[in-house]
C-alpha cells in the first residue's frame, strides 16, 4: 500500500502517466516539477487530475527535494535530461534522491533501460542477463543503478523496472517522439539506424501502470523487473502514424552513418547517439515473465489505440502553440 507518493519529474511522458495512474487510484500524490505552468499545460484547460499537490523545485537542491518528499513512503523517479548531461546531472540527482529516500526509509521506483545490457545475441533479455555496457550511456546507466543500490544499503528500498523505448502523450524528446512530431507537421523525420529491424516500443500509459502496480506489490520490493512492450518495425510504426495524420509525405528519411559521423565531430550529443545506434541494428526484446509472476499481468494497449491517443495529444499540444 502507498500512503503518500511523490513523482519527481512529472512533466515528461512517463511522469505524467505515473501521476495519472496514482490519481486514478486515489493515492495522495505530490509532484515536483521545475516549471508549474508547463506541468499544468499537459492537461486540457489546465485542469489537474484529482487532488494532486504540485511543487516547483530543483533536484540540484537536496533541501528542496527533502521538503517535497516529506512524509512520503514511495518516490517515483521520472526525471531525465539530455544524454550529454547525464554524467553531470543524472548522477547528482540520483545521489540526492538516494540520500533523502534513505533518511525516510522510503521506496524508490526507478525506470531502467536496456542500455546497460549492451550487445547481446539473446532472443529475450531476462533480469539475470549480464550487464556488458559498451557505450558511455550504458556505463552511466550501470553507475546510476549502483548509486541507487547504495541508498538501499543506507536504509531505502528499491524497485527497478526496465522498459523498452517509450512513446505517447508528452513523450516528444526521444527518437520516436521527435519522429511523430515531425510527421504531424508533414515533415519527414530523421531516422538513424535500420528502420526495418524489429524493435520494442511501449506506450507511456502502460509504463505508468506497470510502475504503480509494482509499487503496490510488496513482492516487487528490492528487485529488478523487466516490462515488455510491442514488437514492431520503426518503419511500420512511423507509416501507421503518417496514415493517421493523413500525410502523403514520406514519413522518415534515413541519416547515413557518414552524416552522423560528421555531426558527431562537433556535437557530444551526436557522439552518444552514434554509440547507441546498435539498438536499432539488433533486436533487443525484454522478457516480462518475472513481472507477470510477482506483480500481475497487465494487458498493454494495442498499437492502433496507443497511436490514436498519441495523435490526439500531439494535436492538442499543437493547438496550444
Amino acid at each position: 500500500m502507498i500512503e503518500q507518493a511523490v513523482v519527481l519529474g512529472g512533466s515528461g511522458g512517463l511522469g505524467k502517466a505515473v501521476v495519472d495512474s496514482l490519481i486514478s487510484r486515489n493515492i495522495p500524490t505530490k509532484v515536483l516539477v521545475r516549471d508549474l505552468d508547463k506541468f499544468k499545460s499537459l492537461y486540457p484547460d489546465e485542469r489537474l487530475p484529482g487532488k494532486v499537490n504540485v511543487l516547483e523545485g530543483d533536484l540540484d537542491s537536496i533541501q528542496a527535494l527533502a521538503v517535497a518528499c516529506e512524509h512520503t513512503d514511495t518516490i517515483f523517479l521520472c526525471f531525465n535530461t539530455d544524454f550529454k548531461n547525464w554524467d553531470r546531472d543524472m548522477t547528482k540527482w540520483i545521489s540526492n534522491v538516494g540520500k533523502v529516500a534513505a533518511h525516510l526509509g522510503a521506496r524508490i521506483m526507478y525506470p531502467g533501460n536496456i542500455y546497460n545490457i549492451g550487445l547481446t545475441d539473446a532472443k529475450k533479455i531476462t533480469e539475470e542477463h549480464p550487464q556488458n555496457a559498451h557505450t558511455n550511456i550504458g556505463q552511466l546507466s550501470i553507475a546510476i543503478e549502483q548509486r541507487l543500490a547504495k541508498a538501499v544499503y543506507d536504509g531505502a528500498s528499491l524497485t527497478i523496472i526496465r522498459f523498452p523505448q517509450l512513446f505517447g502523450p508528452a513523450m516528444l524528446t526521444n527518437d520516436i517522439g521527435k519522429a511523430f512530431t515531425n510527421i504531424h507537421d508533414r515533415k519527414p523525420a530523421d531516422w538513424y539506424g535500420n528502420p526495418e529491424m524489429e524493435h520494442e516500443f511501449l506506450f507511456t500509459v502502460d509504463a505508468g501502470e506497470a510502475m504503480v502496480e509494482a509499487a503496490l506489490s510488496p513482492k516487487a520490493s528490492d528487485s529488478i523487473l523487466h516490462f515488455p512492450g510491442i514488437i514492431i518495425k520503426p518503419s511500420d510504426l512511423m507509416n501507421k502514424y503518417a496514415e493517421m495524420v493523413g500525410s502523403q509525405e514520406a514519413p522518415y528519411k534515413l541519416i547515413s552513418n557518414l552524416k552522423l559521423s560528421l555531426k558527431s565531430a562537433v556535437s557530444r550529443s551526436f557522439i552518444l547517439k552514434k554509440e547507441l545506434l546498435y539498438i536499432y541494428e539488433q533486436s533487443q526484446i525484454l522478457d516480462g515473465a518475472k513481472y507477470s509472476k510477482i506483480v500481475k499481468e497487465i494487458d498493454i494497449t494495442s498499437i492502433d489505440e496507443a497511436l490514436k491517443r498519441t495523435y490526439q495529444w500531439i494535436s492538442y499540444w499543437h493547438s496550444k502553440d
